[in-house]
C-alpha cells in the first residue's frame, strides 16, 4: 500500500466516475483501506462501491467499519463530486480480490445502510443487505464495473 493518492476519473454522457485508493482510521485504530469507486449518472442517487482488498489486514475488515470508510470517502471524494451524504447508496463488494484465501470465490455485494449522526455516520450490521443475483443484476449490473484487479493495475500506473 502506498500513500501516494492515485485517481482515475472518468467523464461519458451523463455519467462520472472516480475510482481511488481509500485510507481511513479504523476503528480498530489502525489504518485500513479498500478500493473506493463512485458512479454519478443523471438522475440516479450517486453509488458508492466499496471493495475489500486482500492487502488490507483482515482484522480492519470493511464491513466492520463502513462507518468510518463512508467518512473518509466523503472526504477524499469531495474534489470529484458534491455529495449530500444521505443521498449515496452504499455497496460493500467482496470477491476473489477480498482475502488471500478467497482465491475463486464469487463475487458479493452488499447493499449497507449508513444513517448518518451528529459525528458521522453510523453503522449496525441490521443495515447490511446482501443482494441476490436479481438485486446485484438490477444495482450493480448498470454501472458496468471494471473488474478490481484491472482497477488497481490503472490506478498503480496513474502517473502524475
Amino acid at each position: 500500500m502506498t500513500n501516494e493518492a492515485r485517481t482515475l476519473l472518468v467523464d461519458t454522457e451523463g455519467t462520472r466516475r472516480v475510482a481511488l485508493l481509500l485510507q481511513w482510521s479504523h476503528s480498530m485504530g489502525e489504518q485500513a483501506h479498500c478500493l473506493a469507486r463512485l458512479v454519478l449518472r443523471q438522475a440516479e442517487p450517486p453509488l458508492a462501491v466499496l471493495s475489500e482488498l486482500d492487502s488490507n489486514p483482515d482484522r480492519l475488515g470493511l464491513t466492520g467499519d463502513m462507518a468510518g470508510a463512508a467518512d473518509a470517502f466523503i472526504v477524499q471524494m469531495r474534489p470529484y463530486a458534491d455529495l449530500d451524504p444521505q443521498q449515496v447508496v452504499w455497496i460493500a463488494h467482496h470477491g476473489s480480490f477480498s482475502s488471500p484465501d478467497s482465491h475463486g470465490a464469487p463475487e458479493t455485494f452488499i447493499r449497507v445502510e449508513l444513517p448518518l449522526g451528529d459525528s458521522g455516520f453510523q453503522d449496525d450490521l441490521r443495515g447490511h443487505h446482501m443482494l441476490d443475483d436479481d438485486q446485484t443484476a438490477a444495482v450493480v449490473g448498470p454501472l458496468h464495473l471494471h473488474p478490481v484487479p484491472e482497477v488497481l493495475t490503472e490506478l498503480r500506473s496513474v502517473r502524475i
